[in-house]
This record gives C-alpha cells, structure tokens and sequence, in this order.
C-alpha cells in the first residue's frame, strides 16, 4: 500500500482547490462567517453540475 500523495490524482487535486478557492471568495465576499461554509459548497456544487462543460460535448454534468 502505498501512502497518500496529492500527486497520484492531479486533476481531482486541482478541482478540489479551485472549489475551496471559490468557498472562501463567496465567504469572504458576503462577510459571513466560516460557518456558513457547507451552505456556500452545496451552493457552487449547484452551480458547478449545470455548467456547459466543453469536454461532453455542450451538455452539463447532469445531463451527460
């Protein structure tokens, strides 16, 4: 078995980071608490699954 290594899955890693850089802008916009922060994930989550993603052919990740 081999120890965990953020480099074994890049992408997922990247993704993961763009989404924690987006929670703390959308918190730190709206000055509200880091409480808040399962609401502003379920919110981007919301928002990231109905964008067109070129990768699937124009068709949103529910859709595809």
């Amino acid at each position: 078995m081999v120890a965990y290594s953020p480099q074994q899955n890049g992408v997922l890693e990247r993704k993961n980071h763009i989404i924690m850089e987006m929670i703390r802008s959308m918190l730190k916009e709206k000055d509200l608490p880091n409480t808040f922060w399962i609401e502003v994930y379920t919110i981007i989550y919301y928002l990231l699954n109905r964008c067109i993603i070129k990768v699937v052919q124009d068709k949103t990740p529910i859709e595809a």
